[in-house]
């Protein structure tokens, strides 16, 4: 999902990370309590073999792993001022990136239709740059095409330039 935010002096267009850390952090935490049963024991296992105990700990080890990398996954986001764009993206273990776009490098603000790993159709805000190149404000998509477009337009009119919505 994408999230647009109006203020009176910005408009902020990011990725909604909300429930992928929610998710994480249950990972997380049946991680955390399947490695601690492996090493320390809960009196659960009973005569539980060093195999049994090994398995515990993989599985925890495995939990707490993609709970950290869910949590604390990679997102971007766009502040947009009369001005020019600033766009952000963090990066688990990675340097975070960061890109300014002037008014004038910006020739159309659109919506960018594309597919979800299920074969749904998802809405993006793409920047569509004089040099030709296209410029997406957010890794994620929304499954709502009004969402996308209100972004669109707004990011447009802060810039003073056109959407092309359709």
């Amino acid at each position: 999902m994408i999230r647009h935010i109006a203020t009176d002096r910005a408009d902020h267009v990011t990725d909604a990370v909300g429930c992928t850390r929610v998710f994480g952090s249950v990972f997380v935490a049946s991680g955390s309590f399947a490695l601690a049963a492996a090493v320390v024991g809960t009196g659960g296992f009973g005569d539980a073999t060093l195999l049994a105990r090994l398995g515990v700990g993989v599985i925890g080890v495995a939990h707490l792993g993609g709970g950290l990398a869910l949590w604390g996954g990679r997102w971007a986001g766009a502040v947009v001022r009369r001005r020019g764009v600033e766009w952000t993206e963090r990066r688990p273990l990675r340097p975070s990136r960061t890109r300014s776009l002037a008014p004038s490098e910006v020739a159309w603000v659109r919506v960018e239709e594309g597919k979800d790993s299920d074969g749904d159709t998802t809405y993006r805000v793409v920047l569509e740059l004089q040099t030709g190149e296209r410029f997406p404000l957010t890794h994620q998509a929304s499954p709502v095409r009004t969402v996308a477009e209100d972004a669109a337009a707004a990011v447009a009119r802060r810039l003073q330039i056109p959407a092309r919505l359709a």
